[in-house]
């Protein structure tokens, strides 16, 4: 045994003269040397000229040495016995070669088996330090192992005749080398060809190896092993129909066997990463395999829905259905899936996961039927009672208003297409209401989430109205007021914001039933709305339902008014919009409410107006044409009247005054800038902001040289990234102007140094040269216009408080003016220039 690739050595020994028991002593205690030795001896054999006796000479190596390595009674295998070093350099190669070119076909089956056993034994290794280690079995991995050429000895010896160790060593692969992709390389060494059979030997053990391997697999893993197996199929199905088809059962047989007791819980959890839809995809291809796809339903709903051991976390029911039914019912059949859908509902509400339970029937109600419209209705119908009885109560309510809400809505829709279900549905009407709207207002409860936005009021009231359930309806309404006018852990209420939504439906219960009816749920919206800072919806509420007001329905809709309109002035006045186009609308739906509802406040409203920037608000309101055709009541002509004769003035006195003179944006001593990256800006009178894309590390310095200007409040200077991302922006604003002389007024605008330049942006683009020009005639062509709405012998004179009140100069701040007197002798003077009389009150 200590002699290796010495053949002058090895010539004089005799193979008759080994003991087979010392021999199979020595192989397992040194089975690399012992089988490199028996390759040399052979290979020196071979060369020998060609004699009986040279040949009776190499068969009894080759049975010694298979003797040693493989023993004919297993009796005689030591189940304890402990391998010297490891198997990965084992020449099992040159040895089934050896055997296969002498045609011993059975000395080669011997070989593997031999070879299968003895991976799965114990080894132990010698490391550095002297101590012996202890180490696991490894399995045959040689098998699996791209070098190794398993096709063509399988060929040679038959497939037949290795049938059964080839299904041996895959059980023991997947036994140590579980994570591991070996068992899926020896899988793949055995695939059948396209020319192969589909009862070939080599079909047979391919559908027994990869049975073998899912199995194991699965239970150690099974969304590694269901990932792998999409992969894989892709490839086979491109090489062998046959072969993928085989494959296909095989993983299905392990994931969901035919025979229910042979089911096991897997070591790891279902998770949602498990590719069910890509599972479902390559068993449902071209329309195939319907069974084997109902039955991967099966099988995920039952392993999802499976407790792994102590401490494990409990289930969460299969989940990926919500997302995998697209086109997968209409595929298999529904008359094949009902049960599998009804037990999935069934399990996500068992383990409480409601949310997807909710997502699973809102998928199954949009699906189409395909053909199948009875089938689909059936199950629809099972899968609405059940989850109407199992879904739909108070404390999911509580826990989720919105998609218990959008569930009782689907439910019901779906139960009332069939007249049998009548009864059913005035039952799960009436509960719904029940557990939205207690009849005690005792039993009501605050929910653990927020009423928002996506709760489906204006679906739920047109229901009731449809069905001429105006009292359920009634209910609703005061249950949707409570429940969003009442303060939420985490979220900010902002009281019932989605009645404007319904304002149909509003209109029609109080219609029916008698506007006092609802009178006072109708005022405690609007009050909550103000109380919660929803005054917006409040007005826009107000007005959709104030239409041809009379009788009870003015009394109420004025008292709403009121509440609406007194609240959203004095929050206008606090906030100060006064130049917003964007609330424009709003504007005019308040004035309108205003005019015709509460005169009481309409002396509030216009002093607001009269704050108003005129281009951009005031005169667009006054202008309305709509606004002004439904202004038949006094109070409301009264109140345009008033605003038209005010901003008429302010356009005249701007009309009137010096056309040369304008507001420019002014900066203390701006020359002494005029070496800076900026000075032209601060020195532009014409310019109010200056948008520079610059790196960041120069921003401090550039704040450090306008350090001045800042403490003095002159100018702003903000670091920025437009959109929160990409390069940085240094901008400049001016924050005082003055009145100056078109003659006098320092402007750069033409230099085209820095005005065209890609990374900065002066605004306002336009030089006041041309604009203050452009603005005189435009408020000329304005004056002309609002003319129109005055009586003839209206005068535009103001009083002197109209005139210093500066309405029309609210960007003035005049530089180098000694004190108060003459700041109020300029202006007066102003007046004068204009022809404008001054009363002295």
């Amino acid at each position: 045994s200590g002699v290796k690739d010495n053949e002058e050595a090895v010539v004089d020994l005799n193979p008759f003269d080994f003991d087979k028991e010392s021999l199979r002593q020595t192989f397992l205690q040194k089975p690399n040397s012992t089988a490199s030795f028996f390759l040399t001896y052979y290979k020196i054999l071979s060369k020998k000229k060609s004699t009986n006796a040279n040949t009776e000479l190499g068969n009894n190596l080759l049975n010694t040495f298979i003797d040693a390595m493989s023993p004919q009674d297993h009796a005689n295998r030591d189940a304890n016995v402990v391998l010297s070093g490891s198997l990965e350099n084992f020449p099992l190669k040159q040895i089934l070669d050896i055997l296969v070119q002498g045609k011993d076909t059975d000395l080669g089956k011997r070989a593997i088996e031999g070879y299968i056993w003895l991976s799965c034994r114990r080894k132990y290794e010698k490391k550095n330090s002297g101590h012996s280690v202890f180490d696991g079995p490894n399995g045959p991995i040689l098998l699996a192992s791209p070098k190794f050429p398993l096709t063509s000895m399988c060929d040679k010896i038959g497939w037949d005749n290795l049938e059964a160790l080839l299904v041996e060593a895959m059980e023991m692969l997947c036994k140590y080398q579980n994570t591991s992709v070996r068992p899926f390389a020896l899988l793949e060494k055995v695939e059948p060809t396209a020319s192969s059979g589909s009862e070939s030997a080599q079909s047979r053990i391919f559908f027994r190896l990869a049975k073998v391997a899912y199995e194991k697999r699965f239970t150690a893993d099974p969304v590694a092993t269901a990932l792998d197996f999409v992969e894989y199929n892709r490839c086979v199905y491109r090489r062998s129909c046959r072969a993928s088809v085989k494959l296909i059962n095989a993983f299905v047989d392990a994931m969901s066997p035919s025979d229910s007791s042979s089911r096991r819980v897997p070591l790891k959890e279902i998770s949602l990463r498990f590719p069910l839809e890509e599972i479902l995809a390559t068993i449902l291809v071209d329309g195939k395999h319907k069974e084997l796809g109902k039955r991967v339903l099966e099988g995920y709903v039952w392993l999802s829905s499976q407790k792994r051991g102590i401490g494990s976390s409990k289930p969460r029911g299969p989940e990926l259905l919500a997302g995998t039914l697209d086109g997968v019912c209409n595929k298999i059949g529904w008359n094949l899936l009902g049960d599998v859908l009804v037990e999935s509902v069934e399990k996500l509400c068992e383990f409480d996961n409601t949310h997807y339970a909710s997502q699973l029937m809102e998928r199954i109600a949009r699906l189409s039927s395909c053909g199948e419209a009875s089938q689909c209705t059936l199950v629809r119908v099972r899968l609405a009672k059940l989850t109407s009885k199992k879904m739909l109560n108070i404390d999911r309510f509580r826990s989720t208003p919105v998609s218990t809400a959008k569930l009782f809505l689907t439910q019901y829709k779906q139960l009332e297409k069939d007249s049998s279900n009548k009864q059913f549905c005035s039952e799960l009407l009436n509960s719904f209401v029940d557990i939205m709207s207690p009849l005690d207002i005792k039993n009501r409860k605050v929910p653990n989430s927020q009423i928002t936005q996506a709760f489906p009021l204006k679906d739920i009231l047109g229901l009731l109205v449809d069905g001429g359930h105006m009292q359920l309806g009634k209910r609703v309404l005061e249950g949707y007021v409570w429940l969003s006018s009442q303060q939420v852990p985490c979220y900010v209420s902002g009281g019932p914001t989605l009645l404007d939504t319904a304002d149909a439906s509003l209109v029609s219960m109080c219609e029916a039933l008698g506007w006092n009816e609802l009178e006072n749920v109708l005022v405690e919206s609007v009050e909550m709305l103000c109380k919660y800072r929803s005054t917006e919806k409040a007005v826009l509420l107000v007005d959709k339902i104030s239409a041809a007001s009379e009788g009870h329905r003015l009394r109420i809709c004025s008292k709403m008014a009121k509440i609406a309109c007194d609240k959203m002035i004095e929050e206008l006045r606090e906030t100060r919009q006064y130049s917003s186009a964007q609330r424009l609308s709003l504007y005019k739906k308040l004035l309108w409410l205003v005019g015709n509802y509460c005169p009481t406040i309409a002396p509030k409203f216009v002093t607001l107006a009269k704050n108003f920037d005129v281009d951009v608000v005031l005169y667009p309101l006054l202008t309305d044409v709509a606004l002004r055709s439904s202004s038949s009541v006094e109070a409301m002509k009264h109140t345009l009247s008033e605003l038209t004769t005010h901003c008429a003035q302010i356009l005249n006195s701007r009309v009137s005054s010096d056309s040369s003179i304008v507001s420019a944006w002014t900066i203390t001593n701006a020359h002494l800038y005029q070496f800076t990256e900026f000075g032209d800006f601060l020195q532009n009178q014409c310019k109010q902001s200056f948008d520079w894309r610059v790196r960041k590390s120069d921003h401090r310095g550039f704040e450090a040289d306008l350090r001045r200007l800042i403490n003095a409040q002159e100018i702003r200077c903000m670091s920025y990234q437009p959109g929160y991302s990409g390069a940085y922006h240094f901008k400049i604003t001016k924050l005082k102007t003055c009145r100056v002389a078109l003659s006098a007024l320092s402007c750069s605008c033409s230099d085209r140094t820095y005005l065209y330049d890609s990374k900065i942006r002066l605004e306002p683009r336009d030089c006041l040269r041309h604009s203050s020009q452009t603005k005189h005639q435009n408020d000329k062509a304005k004056l002309d216009a609002i003319k129109a709405y005055l009586p003839a012998d209206s005068s535009l004179k103001r009083k002197a408080v109209d005139a210093l009140g500066g309405d029309d100069d609210d960007d003035v701040v005049l530089t180098g003016v000694a004190g108060i007197a003459e700041t109020v002798a300029k202006r007066v003077k102003a007046a004068e220039d204009a022809g404008e009389v001054i009363e002295i009150l």
